[in-house]
C-alpha cells in the first residue's frame, strides 16, 4: 500500500487498493484468490475478535488488566462496525467513487481548476502515506520493541500484542515467541480494515475540499448568473448528502464507543507511570491509535463545513 503511493497515483487509485486490501471490496483478476484473500482477511479479523472476548469471559484477576481488556475489545468493535458497515454496502462506495470521478472530470476542465486538484491531491497524498506508515507498521514495532524488553527482563513479563484467549500453553520461550507472531498476524486483519476507513474519508474530504474551492473560484471570476455554477453546486451538495447517509449508520457506534477508548487506555497509562514512572511503547501507541479515528472524523467534517458554509462558499 505505501510503496503503491507515487507521484502520479490518483486519490482515487489509492482509496480502492486500500478498500481491496482491507478485504471489502473483491480484487480484481483471479475470483478464486480474490475469493481466498477476502476470506484470510476476514478469518483474521473475526479470530482477533474472538480471542479477545474469550480471555474477558476468563475474568482478570487485576482491574487494571481488566480496562485494558475491554478498552480494546472496545476499539475492536469500532473497526468491526465500520468493517461490515463498508462491506454491507459495497454498492454505495462505488457509486460515491464513481460520482467523486465525474465531478472531477467535470470541474477539472481548465489549468486553474486542474491546480486546485492538484494541490489536493499531492497534499492527501502525502497524509495517507504517513498515516499509513504508521498504522500498518503498529504490530511490526510492537513485536520488535516487546521482544527487546523481553530479552533485557529475560522473558519474566510475557505479553502479547493484546490481552487475547490462546489455547495452548506458552510456558516454553518458544511457543511464547510463536503466540507473539501469530497474535501479530491476527492484528493484520484488524489494521487493513481500520487504514482503509481513514483513506475512504481522507480521499472525500481531500477532493471535496478542492471542488469546493473550484467552485468558489468559479463564483468569483464568473459570477452568480451563471447556470453551471448552480448545477455544479447542486451536485455537490447532493454528493455530501449521499456521504451522511452512507457513513450515518455506524457513526452512532461510534459515537457511543471511542470516547470511551483513550479513557479506558489513559487510564491504564496513568497506573503504569504511577507504578513504575515510565510507559510501555504499546501502551503509547494504542492511545495514539485510538485518538486517530476521532481527530481524523473531526477534522474531515470541520474541512468540509469550513469549506462549504464558512465563507469560502456562499
Amino acid at each position: 500500500m505505501v510503496n503503491s503511493i507515487s507521484e502520479d497515483t490518483s486519490l482515487y487509485s489509492i482509496a480502492h487498493i486500500s478498500l481491496r486490501l482491507s478485504g471489502l471490496i473483491r480484487m480484481e483478476g483471479n475470483e478464486t484468490l480474490s475469493f481466498l484473500y477476502m476470506a484470510s482477511i476476514h478469518l483474521k479479523l473475526f479470530t482477533f475478535g474472538i480471542s479477545l472476548l474469550l480471555e474477558i469471559c476468563k475474568g482478570a484477576k487485576d482491574f487494571e488488566i481488566l480496562i485494558e481488556q475491554w478498552s480494546v475489545f472496545a476499539t475492536y468493535l469500532t473497526i468491526l462496525s465500520r468493517f461490515i458497515h463498508f462491506f454491507s454496502k459495497q454498492q454505495q462506495i462505488l457509486h460515491i467513487f464513481n460520482t467523486l470521478e465525474a465531478i472531477d472530470e467535470e470541474m477539472s476542465k481548465d489549468e486553474e481548476s486542474r491546480y486546485f486538484t492538484k494541490v489536493a491531491e499531492n497534499f492527501g497524498r502525502k497524509i495517507i502515506k504517513i498515516t499509513t506508515i504508521f498504522i500498518s507498521s503498529s504490530p511490526i514495532l510492537w513485536f520488535i520493541l516487546s521482544t527487546i524488553y523481553d530479552i533485557q527482563t529475560n522473558f519474566k513479563n510475557k505479553r502479547l500484542i493484546a490481552q487475547m484467549w490462546i489455547p495452548w500453553s506458552m510456558e516454553q520461550t518458544w511457543a511464547y515467541m510463536l503466540t507473539k507472531i501469530f497474535s501479530s498476524f491476527i492484528s493484520l486483519g484488524v489494521i487493513v480494515a481500520y487504514r482503509a476507513v481513514f483513506v475512504f474519508d481522507f480521499v472525500f474530504t481531500f477532493q471535496m475540499s478542492a471542488y469546493l474551492k473550484i467552485l468558489q473560484n468559479y463564483l468569483e471570476t464568473k459570477g452568480v448568473k451563471d447556470v453551471k455554477i448552480f448545477q455544479q453546486h447542486k451536485l455537490l451538495i447532493e454528493l455530501i448528502n449521499d456521504y451522511n447517509k452512507f457513513i450515518s449508520g455506524f457513526k452512532f457506534f461510534d459515537v457511543a464507543l471511542v470516547p470511551l477508548m483513550p479513557c479506558g487506555f489513559g487510564l491504564t497509562i496513568l497506573k503504569t507511570l504511577k507504578r513504575s514512572g515510565t510507559i510501555s511503547f504499546d501502551s503509547f501507541q494504542r492511545i495514539i491509535i485510538v485518538i486517530i479515528p476521532t481527530v481524523i472524523t473531526c477534522l474531515c467534517g470541520q474541512e468540509i463545513n469550513i469549506l462549504f458554509s464558512g465563507g469560502e462558499v456562499t
